[in-house]
């Protein structure tokens, strides 16, 4: 069993439990972490050790790859087979969001995993996926990111066009309005045009887990948007993309 720091671009170290290759499931920062290593009697011999160098317990077979000191942090690098290729870029940021349990969608306890602060999203190298004669782009954000949103498009270099939306046949109700839909806003870099017109922005889809984006959704970008394309923060592999991230197998496709 491994433990990995999966948090290349951020400057918060966070991580998960790998068994064979494999990811098993996430454990969070820091304080987190130290938790489990005293959970699985590993001791705090390691814990003390984790931002100075990794460590490795035979003994437990565990092994701690730790995060460098924060002005060390990899600059994440567009594979070269990737670079410049894309005419269509879905990508989905892990937005600093918060946990939120909620009886009526067990399903939301799946939301452990890594987010990205605002500015890292904004340094993320987007653009190095866009194909210079034209590229179109569908980021998806939350009611509370949305004006973040539109800066972090503008910051990659896309020009926004529209906004659209996904009508949920369920919601919930943080504060005072139910949130029953969420948002993606479409732009483009350069002038490519859509490969079909008059699409309607609103679509209807069911809701499964959570951050799991609708086969509705997909079908549309297949029609409005040329490939090659590719799915970023992808966690499920689908007809027609490439994908990008660290969970591309997350949810079987």
């Amino acid at each position: 069993m491994d433990i990995k720091n999966i948090s290349p671009l951020g400057k918060t170290p966070y991580y998960a439990l790998y068994k064979n290759g494999k990811y098993e499931r996430y454990i969070g920062n820091k304080e987190k972490l130290d938790a489990f290593l005293r959970d699985t009697q590993i001791g705090n011999q390691a814990s003390n050790l984790l931002l100075e160098k990794p460590y490795l317990n035979p003994k437990a077979g565990l092994g701690i790859i730790a995060s460098a000191k924060k002005d060390e942090v990899k600059k994440f690098v567009v594979p070269k087979e990737q670079y410049q290729k894309y005419h269509t870029i879905v990508i989905d940021p892990p937005w600093p969001m918060e946990k939120i349990l909620r009886d009526e969608r067990p399903n939301q306890t799946d939301f452990d995993y890594p987010t990205m602060e605002i500015d890292e999203i904004i340094k993320f190298p987007t653009i190095e996926y866009a194909n210079p004669d034209g590229c179109h782009i569908y980021l998806w954000t939350t009611q509370r990111f949305l004006p973040d949103a539109f800066k972090v498009m503008s910051e990659w270099g896309f020009n926004y066009q529209c906004l659209m939306t996904w009508v949920k046949n369920v919601g919930f109700t943080p504060f005072s309005w139910m949130y029953s839909i969420e948002h993606c806003l479409f732009g483009r870099a350069g002038t490519l045009p859509l490969t079909r017109l008059g699409m309607r922005l609103d679509f209807q889809a069911k809701v499964r887990e959570h951050s799991r984006k609708p086969d509705e959704f997909y079908e549309l970008v297949r029609q409005a948007s040329p490939e090659p394309r590719i799915d970023i923060f992808s966690r499920e592999k689908r007809q027609g993309f490439d994908q990008a991230g660290n969970e591309t197998g997350k949810f079987g496709g």
